[in-house]
């Protein structure tokens, strides 16, 4: 389309799909990432999430890191300051003294098996800790799985995805993520916000 209608091509990448840990995670992200490199290579002006993906454009080439931009998604501290908490994930599961919260999608580039395996650890030290997992996706199973294996079915929870995740990160102990090469939909910000 740049080159039908002779204008310049402007991207916005809002995740690593540079990283090895991405193009890992799935058949197709090795695909996308191939794809990717060609339309950053045709590109006038690229914008960015993170210092890390603008780091991964090296690769591509030094051009390529000069026509980049970093602009990370606007976090309304604000906003989450004033939310008022809806949902207690405390009076919610009374039986967890500690609660470690994860949120996104249930997917094997999220590595929450990888939590769940630390987590097991973590209750050696912590008996009612808690770890609840919000979002939904085809590691459910396996992330149940992996608790089971561990004999901690009972300290681990999984919600479906929640309109409410303001209130999730008020009232948990610690927000976790084990994802290697990015944050989901700025995350990390938002629960440091809360």
């Amino acid at each position: 389309l740049s080159k039908r209608y002779k204008k310049p091509l402007h991207l916005r990448i809002g995740e690593n799909i540079f990283s090895p840990y991405f193009r890992s995670a799935s058949p197709y992200n090795a695909i996308r990432a191939l794809v990717a490199r060609s339309v950053v290579r045709a590109s006038a002006r690229i914008q960015v999430a993170s210092e890390n993906i603008k780091a991964s454009l090296a690769e591509i080439g030094d051009d390529a890191v000069d026509r980049t931009t970093v602009l990370a998604p606007f976090v309304d501290a604000e906003f989450f300051l004033k939310e008022p908490v809806r949902a207690d994930l405390r009076a919610k599961y009374p039986q967890f003294k500690f609660i470690i919260l994860m949120a996104g999608p249930l997917t094997l580039a999220r590595n929450y098996i990888l939590a769940v395996r630390v987590f097991a650890g973590v209750l050696k030290e912590y008996a009612h800790a808690g770890l609840v997992i919000v979002g939904e996706g085809k590691m459910r199973r396996r992330i149940r799985a992996a608790a089971k294996s561990f004999g901690i079915q009972d300290r681990v929870v999984i919600e479906g995805p929640s309109d409410n995740l303001v209130s999730y990160y008020k009232t948990a102990s610690v927000f976790l993520v084990t994802a290697p090469y990015d944050d989901w939909h700025n995350s990390i910000a938002e629960a440091s916000a809360c």
